[in-house]
């Protein structure tokens, strides 16, 4: 339990920048795929 508690107390600090890259949204964009026929 309190590994848990001092995890949840470092989030703002120790842990700041891999959870904003974890909650950051990114998305890929494809452009329309060309079918090739062999």
């Amino acid at each position: 339990k309190n590994a848990i508690t001092n995890c949840l107390n470092q989030t703002d600090t120790t842990y700041k920048e891999e959870l904003d890259s974890l909650l950051t949204l990114r998305f890929q964009r494809f452009e329309k795929a060309q079918v090739v026929t062999v």
